[in-house]
């Protein structure tokens, strides 16, 4: 079903067995930042997408036909676009794609042992909802709440009751 659904949306450039599944073999994680940088003329930034692949992918192989460069990144192999927009690494099982900055401070936070999994309150939430999923959507509040821009003296009215209500996570789940 899912052959059928890529090659009707895809205009037959890629194949789900051999270009998708093979990149989506376990947890995917997409994470953002401040999303406001982002134009549609540089394309998306403070973005990365982490898979757990199949083990036999390459970053190359992600750029198909393009001209790659390469950058020795934390001990790794980072792959460039041909416009430079785009960094992949992959480290075994485990694949990074996204804009270059943050694949860079995504293997900072790797090599730190500040990522997501050392995240107290990720921790919390993971325990709070238990079990295997399909889907799973976290938000962390800290980090949202650092989305909004401070109104003091902005003629706007305050917002720091609605800021206050927050909560410290929030996550969801799908099972089937």
């Amino acid at each position: 079903a899912l052959s059928k659904l890529v090659a009707s949306g895809g205009e037959g450039q890629a194949d789900y067995v051999t270009d998708i599944k093979p990149w989506v073999n376990g947890p995917l994680f997409v994470a953002a930042l401040n999303l406001a940088d982002t134009s549609e003329t540089d394309g998306p930034r403070n973005m990365v997408i982490s898979a757990t692949t199949n083990g036999a992918v390459s970053c190359p192989a992600m750029f198909k036909e393009q001209v790659v460069t390469h950058e020795t990144y934390k001990g790794l192999d980072l792959v460039l676009s041909a416009d430079g927009m785009t960094g992949c690494v992959v480290d075994g099982r485990q694949a990074l794609l996204g804009d270059p900055a943050t694949v860079r401070l995504a293997l900072d936070a790797k090599v730190a042992g500040t990522g997501m999994d050392r995240n107290a309150n990720y921790q919390a939430a993971r325990t709070a909802l238990g079990g295997d999923r399909l889907v799973t959507v976290y938000v962390d509040g800290p980090s949202i709440t650092g989305l909004i821009p401070a109104t003091t003296g902005s003629g706007v009215p305050s917002i720091d009751g609605l800021i206050a209500q927050v909560p410290a996570w929030a996550i969801a789940g799908a099972r089937a």
